[in-house]
This record gives C-alpha cells, structure tokens and sequence, in this order.
C-alpha cells in the first residue's frame, strides 16, 4: 500500500503505510529524540504555508533520506561533517563560508535541524526559490516549486496520457479509430471541489472529484476536433493514468472566480476523504499501463489546509 497525501482547502497527500508518519531521524539507524517537544520552522512573516509544506516533505521518510543523502554526507569524516554547518543559518557562520549551493541543499539544511531536533531556519530556502516571504502564496505552486528544484522526485512524479479520439459513432462512419495521445508527467493532481452537476451546498468526496477529473470531455458542434483526414468530428477528450506515483498528491480547488463579483472567491465546503483509497475505484488506467503502476492503494498521510477568509490571507 502506498501513501496518499491529503491538502484540504489546498492539497491532500497520500503515501504507503511503510512511509507513513514517522519521528524525526536523519536516517533509520539514528535513534528519535528523547523529548517529545519538537523544536518545528520559524516563520518569516507570511510562511506558514511554506512550514506546512516543508514538515510534511521531511515526515515522509524516504524522500527525507533521498534529500539528506544527495546533499549531505551524514557517514563522512569530521572534515565533510562541517557541511552541516554550512548548511545550519543559526550556527554563526562567518561570510567567509559558503551558503547552500542549491534548493535541494537548502531543504537539507532544514531536514538537518529538524533532525537534530532544533528549529529550522528557512529563508535560504526562500531565497533560492525567489519567494518573497511577506506574501502569503499558494501551497499547491510552492511545492511544486521545490519539487522541480530536487534531482530525484520519482517518488512524487506519476504519468498521465492525454488523449483526444473519434466518437465511437464518428470512427464508424470513417471506419478509423482516429486517436492523439501525448504522454505528461504528474507531480500532483488538481480536484474540483464542486464537481460539475452538484451543488454547490452538496458534500464532495475524493470519489467525485476523481470521476469528474477523468470523465471524457464531449467535443461537439462548434467544439468539434478539426482532423486533417476527415474534416470536422465529434470527438471525446480526457485523459488516463500511465504510471501512479508512489505518495499522491491531490490539490483540492477550494479558490474559485466569481464572475458576478468579478473576484475570487474561496469554496467553503464539506469535502470527504477516507483514510485508505483504492484509486483503482476511480482512476481510469491506458491500456498499455505497466502492470506496477496499477498498484493503487493508498492511505491518507498528511493534509495541508489553507485557514482564511480568502486566498490572500491565512
């Protein structure tokens, strides 16, 4: 079973039983603090979106590893240990000595803390990324940001075919089975949390919105696929799993545009979601899926939720 990781009002996560929460720990062989009070991330104003994010990457065990170990060599002789130092913002560094050389390394620094039970410091991380760290922003974007910074995110990477294919009444008429397929990677998958047909008092679930995210989009009438062969055609569009990723990452659409308002407006609304998940249910597989990535239980590890009256406070 895999793990799901679960952002009410922003993102939920999932992720198998064996990466579920753990205590802190650089790696398995370390023994867990003796305290039970953990030191946590300071906030740099308007970060706490960011603190989120950053607990929940550093609980799931093995992404935590592969961070510390690409980054910082925890089994080297004093002389490479001082990296932690270098990568430690409280630990009086003089400007003579190198900060963190990437985003991947700063989020090492801040694992290192964690790990050592103290408080983590983040505004390398800010920096790097090119966050303004008095503006509240969006969870969703932020980790994807991170992601996209770190060497190895197979751990978070799925793959979906987009698809774009004749009716079946069309492909009788032309007697061709006419299909456009492009293969695209997945770091998280974004929900609606109305789902088209409900209302907008109706409870939502993880079941709804995932049917809704993979059912086909009739292209009719003005809508039509416009094919080199044959003109014109009502066509169906959607798109279907290739590869699930071992921790999923849903992003719930909880912001939504108000056009008789002209603004934003936030989706205040019971939204269900079970702490084991069988995407198996829900989530449509292409035929030439691997047999691996039809591995599809998941149990709910973290939930991320945005408190606040609109997008822009929290």
């Amino acid at each position: 079973m895999r793990s799901v990781v679960a952002v009410t009002a922003t993102l939920l996560a999932c992720a198998p039983p064996r990466g579920g929460l753990v205590l802190p720990g650089v790696l398995a062989k370390q023994k867990p603090p003796t305290t039970s009070f953990y030191a946590g991330l300071r906030n740099q104003g308007n970060t706490c979106y960011l603190n989120s994010l950053v607990q929940t990457l550093y609980h799931v065990r093995p992404f935590r590893e592969t961070v510390l170990r690409t980054c910082v060599s925890l089994d080297a002789p004093p002389p490479k240990r001082r990296l932690l130092s270098r990568l430690n913002p409280l630990s009086g560094r003089r400007k003579s000595q190198r900060p963190p050389g990437s985003t991947a390394e700063a989020l090492a620094a801040i694992f290192a803390r964690l790990a050592s039970n103290a408080t983590g410091e983040t505004r390398w991380l800010t920096s790097f990324l090119g966050v303004d760290p008095l503006e509240q922003q969006d969870a969703q974007e932020f980790l994807r940001l991170v992601l996209d910074e770190i060497p190895d995110v197979s751990l978070y990477a799925g793959e979906v075919a987009s698809y774009l294919r004749l009716t079946d009444e069309e492909a009788a008429m032309v007697g061709e089975r006419l299909e456009k397929v492009r293969r695209e990677r997945f770091l998280d998958l974004s929900l609606d949390v109305v789902s088209p047909g409900t209302t907008s008092s109706s409870t939502s679930s993880v079941a709804d919105a995932l049917r809704s995210f993979f059912a086909p989009e009739h292209l009719t009438g003005d809508e039509r696929w416009r094919t080199a062969e044959y003109g014109l055609r009502d066509a169906l569009k959607g798109v279907r799993v290739t590869q699930l990723p071992p921790i999923l990452v849903l992003h719930l659409k909880r912001f939504a545009y108000d056009a008789s308002r002209g603004l934003v407006r936030k989706v205040d609304r019971r939204f269900d979601f079970p702490v084991d998940l069988d995407a198996a249910d829900h989530v449509p597989f292409a035929e030439d899926a691997k047999k691996e990535a039809r591995h599809t239980r998941y149990r709910l590890h973290a939930v991320v939720c945005h408190v606040g009256a609109n997008k822009d406070t929290a």
